[in-house]
């Protein structure tokens, strides 16, 4: 499995972004590789961030604005799936990295390189591939207004962490978003990364690696909160009221 990063962004930049977030949620981190590292990051954007272990979920994730899933290799049973659906349905959000996607979806695709626990099938689609396509793999912004991209530009590409891929297939285009593509297992315009609704809740699915760079590159780190701040129903403030004309000063 890919290795951690050990490099860190300068205190002075960690602290400029965080001011940057207007939003901050209550994150559970259920990534038993990266938990260290997503942690870090989501802090330092302003998030309250608590690591969970499955049984945990399996007890309720009522705590939480958010769930995110990222590497992983311990994986889901069905009563910590039967949580997360209620928790979304109740209005939590979930945010997927890599192969947390697999646990979205009914089906297994083809080739599909590490899948682990049960499929949740909140749902209906395959999750197949997994493997690497190649290192610093252009993520095309597809809808460039979305505040999942807030402060990127299209392409994204994140070096090791845009290098290992799913393939989602068979989803409702009635359901889901696409909002970032990449090319790859001989096809273009594949889903790199997708939003939807159930119930109350939102999802973001990230189906790479962008996890391997945080800490280590802004973009990825920007990417993370945003994704969290849209799945937590952050909505951008208002902008400020413009300054006030100035009043001439009546003369004596």
């Amino acid at each position: 499995m890919k290795g951690c990063n050990v490099m860190r962004w300068p205190l002075a930049v960690g602290l400029a972004f965080a001011v940057t977030l207007a939003h901050a949620a209550n994150v559970a981190v259920f990534s038993d590789e990266q938990s260290s590292e997503v942690s870090a990051s989501l802090t330092t954007s302003g998030n309250t961030v608590t690591v969970v272990t499955e049984p945990q979920i399996a007890a309720g994730l009522s705590a939480y604005n958010v769930l995110y899933m990222g590497h992983n290799s311990a994986g889901l049973t069905p009563a910590s799936c039967s949580a997360i659906a209620s928790f979304v349905n109740a209005g939590g959000g979930v945010v997927t990295e890599w192969n947390g996607v697999y646990n979205l979806f009914t089906s297994d695709g083809a080739n599909q390189y590490l899948g682990v626990g049960t499929k949740c099938a909140l749902f209906a689609g395959s999750v197949g591939q997994g493997n690497i396509v190649g290192s610093n793999t252009p993520v095309t912004i597809t809808n460039p207004g979305s505040p999942v991209f807030a402060g990127l530009t299209s392409p994204l590409q994140l070096g090791g962490g845009s290098e290992f891929f799913y393939l989602v297939t068979g989803y409702d285009t009635a359901v889901w978003s696409v909002i970032a593509t990449y090319d790859g297992w001989a096809l273009t315009d594949n889903p790199a990364v997708m939003t939807a609704s159930l119930g109350a809740g939102k999802v973001v699915a990230g189906v790479f690696d962008f996890g391997d760079l945080l800490g280590s590159d802004p973009n990825a780190d920007r990417l993370l909160a945003n994704m969290v701040g849209f799945a937590a129903g952050a909505v951008a403030p208002p902008p400020p009221p413009p300054l006030a004309a100035a009043m001439p000063v009546p003369t004596m």
